[in-house]
């Protein structure tokens, strides 16, 4: 007997589970395991009364199974099923099964599911999937003979924490350069019929014709916040130009798959097709690729360079990732769109390079609000007084994870908080934590005091799609998270947020407080409820919402125009900050202001580099200084960010920015001065003690490359780097990053070392 599953009618997930039910013994065979597709038959089989009776087997083929999957599943050998993992990198064998098998001889029961689908909520959920269920008890004998004679292979590996560990290292080496593909969080994603364009997607429109046909521009960027319909804007714009072939780029399945959804409504007599995973259907003409998959070297060769014609990059403030350098690097469309709601990365990388320099149009939050677009805002700066950042490990670029956890998860503090919030919200509360511990914590405080609270995480078994529905149902009142509502989701229902964790990024600040701002029926306005705390890093939530640089000028500046009520603020929207914070931020002010950096004396490009050492430079001086001729004379070839090493050169620099608060995390290298003389410098994830970069600074001298280093305090001191010479490496060890001790050849005057020694540390 045969039955058809059909997938988008998400069936397989329920006949699985109900197989699960009936079954005595359980055979899974499938290549790849996602831990949000194994959640969603994991209680069932956790439940199994005879868990012995369990076999699955999986498979590194591709590096594709998470990880933290294969953990979860150690849970369930625990219980003493049978966990295995089949090891296609050693024996350079493919493995691409997909089978589920249940049977109970007592009540004469066989079910055996082929077909298309690995364990995986996209699989199980969302994609159009092919799967054939036999019941048949002839057939599934002689299936699990075939099975089972896995058990015996050389390379089948029974699954324990040593082989999770190997693999692990292997999974993110090769993940490492992009960023990680999330399955989607929904399983309905619809698109609101299109009723005509905003007033920002007019602009936006007209601006984007200006820039090609006035000023013959064929690349550009367009800013605009979450909320004011970037991808409309995208579509329509494709829809007047009419390209014979497209390529949009995300890094979200939910992303790509609403996007092909809008494009689809303007466009609709097109051949669409998706670039992601298995998928590869790179000859259709409008093609909506996740950057995890055709931003590898190998994957864009299969293109040729002027294959599409017009080229969409979403949330283009990834840049930075070597992914999307490949990309952009490679294609040469007639006309690349970058398209952002955060343009202002916090890494030193200018995004805007990448599009040529281009900014075509913007509109953030408040011009959002102040079009009616978006929703209005009520603010509170709440001094965060039980926790004592000051006395909390700072490491560089982020908080003692652990100290911070034993400081945030304290009753004391999670009774403050309740309070505020009891005080302030409205019906729909999205809380955003530092941790899994912490949302855990701050869930079953809120849960003790009979309120409906939720968490939802990377670990935890309710999936994104769920917790939404439940929160916008008010099936629960609020939901805590850490970071898994940052982009790519629409959660219009949310009218309370609530910020219980520093945050080191500019970029996810704005992201996080832009995540109540959608307009809803009924909803007037975001309470936004955010604990400040006695550490520098809480002044970058201010900075980036009114878009100042972290010196005491403009902080200064600030905070006149706060108690003047002179704010950038929209009519309808207000911001409140506590007396104690409002203290706060004065005295660390008058603390920059005492603190202020050393100006360095400016260099003269026309002399030699060892006549100029200890004298101030910009990056694009360093070409003309050094003499550089060639491609490498050109500032556009070499950025001068990091470890550089141009082409045709002999010498290698060094570019080091010693505070990093407003750096992305990703970026946030320890860097730091040990004595006038002794640096401790630590590379990007690609460079290793035994690759191209690691032996160039190994080996500089018996090469003859020397290492030239420049140094300043930090992006806001300006824009110049202080020549110090040449340096020489002392010892290293790791692999990506590589951590270095170097040893300067001159030693840094007196007065400069105890500045750079001091905020290094």
């Amino acid at each position: 007997m045969y039955k058809l599953i059909d997938i988008p009618n998400h069936q397989l997930e329920e006949i699985i589970n109900e197989n699960i039910k009936k079954s005595e013994k359980i055979l899974i065979v499938v290549s790849f395991i996602f831990q949000k597709g194994l959640e969603l038959i994991f209680d069932k089989l956790t439940k199994f009364k005879n868990p012995e009776n369990i076999t699955i087997i999986t498979s590194n083929y591709l590096k594709s199974t998470e990880p933290k999957a294969l953990k979860k599943l150690l849970e369930l050998k625990s219980l003493g099923s049978n966990i295995y993992l089949f090891d296609s990198l050693t024996s350079k064998e493919n493995f691409h099964i997909k089978s589920y098998s249940f049977e109970n001889k007592s009540n004469n029961f066989f079910s055996c599911i082929i077909g298309s689908s690995n364990m995986s909520f996209s699989a199980f959920k969302l994609s159009h999937e092919l799967n054939i269920e036999i019941k048949d008890k002839n057939f599934l004998e002689e299936y699990k003979k075939k099975m089972l004679n896995f058990l015996t292979h050389l390379h089948l590996l029974e699954l324990n924490e040593k082989v999770i560990s190997d693999y692990e290292k292997v999974y993110e080496e090769n993940n490492n350069s992009i960023l990680k593909f999330e399955e989607p969080i929904t399983d309905d994603i619809k698109i609101i019929p299109f009723k005509e364009p905003n007033l920002v997607q007019l602009e936006a429109l007209e601006e984007l014709k200006k820039s090609r046909d006035q000023f013959n521009k064929d690349k550009g960027l367009v800013v605009m916040a979450t909320g004011l319909g970037k991808t409309i804007l995208a579509a329509l714009d494709v829809a007047s130009l009419k390209p014979n072939k497209i390529l949009f780029i995300a890094h979200r399945e939910e992303i790509l798959i609403q996007s092909e959804k809008a494009f689809r409504q303007f466009i609709p007599d097109k051949k669409y097709g998706f670039y992601k995973g298995a998928k590869k259907n790179m000859d259709n003409e409008y093609v909506f690729a996740s950057i995890q998959t055709i931003g590898k070297k190998s994957e864009l060769e299969k293109f040729k360079k002027e294959n599409f014609e017009y080229i969409i990059v979403d949330e283009f403030h990834h840049v930075g990732a070597k992914s999307y350098k490949n990309l952009v690097a490679y294609f040469k469309p007639k006309f690349f769109l970058g398209l952002t709601a955060t343009p202002n990365r916090t890494d030193n990388i200018d995004i805007l390079q990448f599009c040529g320099n281009n900014l075509i149009y913007k509109k953030d939050l408040i011009d959002g609000i102040n079009l009616n677009l978006l929703c209005n805002f009520d603010y509170k700066g709440i001094i965060d007084k039980y926790v004592d950042y000051t006395k909390i490990t700072w490491k560089g670029k982020k908080f003692d994870e652990a100290e911070l956890d034993r400081n945030l998860n304290k009753s004391k503090r999670a009774k403050y908080v309740f309070d505020n919030w009891a005080k302030h919200k409205q019906t729909r509360t999205l809380g955003f934590c530092a941790s899994i511990k912490h949302c855990e914590y701050m869930k079953d405080f809120f849960t003790s005091k009979g309120i409906k609270a939720l968490s939802v995480h990377s670990e935890s078994k309710t999936n994104r799609a769920e917790a939404l529905r439940m929160l916008a149902e008010r099936k629960i009142e609020i939901l805590f998270s850490v970071d898994l509502f940052n982009e790519g989701v629409d959660i219009p229902a949310v009218d309370t947020i609530m910020m219980l964790r520093p945050t080191e990024s500019k970029i996810i600040f704005i992201q996080q407080f832009g995540r109540g701002l959608r307009k809803a029926e009924g909803k007037k306005l975001v309470k936004v409820i955010d604990f400040i705390g006695n550490h520098k890093i809480f002044l970058e939530k201010p900075a980036a919402l009114f878009d100042f640089d972290l010196n005491a000028k403009e902080i200064g500046s600030f905070l006149k125009k706060y108690k003047e009520n002179k704010l950038n603020l929209p009519s309808q929207s207000r911001i409140f900050y506590d007396p104690e914070t409002i203290d706060f931020f004065k005295k660390y002010s008058l603390k920059m202001k005492k603190e202020e950096f050393i100006k360095f004396e400016d260099g003269d490009i026309t002399k030699t580099p060892e006549s100029q050492i200890h004298k101030a430079f910009n990056k694009t001086d360093v070409h003309k200084l050094f003499k550089f001729t060639g491609p490498a004379a050109n500032p556009d070839v070499y950025k001068m960010f990091g470890h550089v090493r141009p082409k045709g050169v002999k010498e290698q620099f060094l570019f080091v920015t010693l505070i990093k608060t407003d750096f992305q995390i990703e970026y946030a290298y320890q860097d730091y001065f040990k004595s006038d003389r002794l640096l401790h410098w630590q590379s990007t994830k690609g460079t290793k003690e035994k690759n191209e970069g690691g032996k160039s600074i190994i080996n500089h001298k018996s090469t003859g490359k020397d290492i030239h280093l420049f140094v300043r305090t930090s992006s806001t001191a300006g824009r110049k780097f202080l020549y110090c010479g040449k340096i020489n490496f002392l010892n290293g060890k790791g692999n990506g990053p590589f951590n270095v001790d170097f040893e300067l050849e001159t030693p840094i005057p007196k007065k400069i070392s105890e500045e750079f020694v001091r905020v290094g540390i």
